[in-house]
């Protein structure tokens, strides 16, 4: 596709997700300061290994542009960091985090999320007690939290519900509506 520098990861490899962010985090941090792809390429393949030694070598760079030569972004001036992504109102609740610990899930929660903004207001994570429903939940809602693609969070335990009265009125209730 002409791409010139390309990260990947092996084919048919599952990659901890806190190695990708560690990486992703490193590389980009290296760029920013003027080091060559190459260069930024290795240096987060080791800051990986420091925490993550097996996921290290899972890390591949694709593409045919001039990886030991190329700096990416050369000339910047120094100044101070100023973020232009728009906070939310502070009145919002905050959605409790998951777990930094929750590993394997990452097919479900893409799929939960995937449902929760192109296909429906409400998802429901259903199954047997134990098997990491909650976790799943809130790994969607943090990574929609984290997009600002939701305007709030709530997180309602369906456990207090009554059998036999109308749902909509009891999570009316729940949500403090009535």
């Amino acid at each position: 596709a002409g791409v010139p520098h390309v990260i990947g990861i092996k084919d048919s490899t599952q990659l901890l997700d806190q190695a990708g962010l560690d990486f992703a985090k490193s590389f980009y941090t290296f760029l920013l300061r003027g080091d060559t792809v190459k260069a930024a390429f290795d240096l987060s393949r080791q800051t990986v290994y420091a925490d993550h030694e097996q996921e290290r070598d899972k890390f591949l760079l694709l593409g045919a542009g001039p990886h030991d030569e190329a700096r990416l972004f050369e000339g910047l001036e120094d100044g101070e960091l100023e973020s232009c992504t728009p906070r939310l109102p502070a009145w919002l609740p905050s959605a409790a985090h998951p777990s930094q610990y929750f590993l394997g899930r990452a097919v479900k929660v893409q799929e939960a999320y995937d449902h929760l903004v192109n296909q429906n207001r409400l998802v429901s994570v259903v199954g047997p007690p134990g098997i990491g429903k909650t976790e799943v939940a809130l790994s969607v809602l943090a990574y929609a939290q984290e997009r600002y693609l939701v305007d709030a969070i709530y997180q309602v335990n369906l456990d207090m519900l009554e059998p036999g009265r109308p749902f909509e009125s009891q999570m009316g209730i729940a949500f403090g509506l009535g």
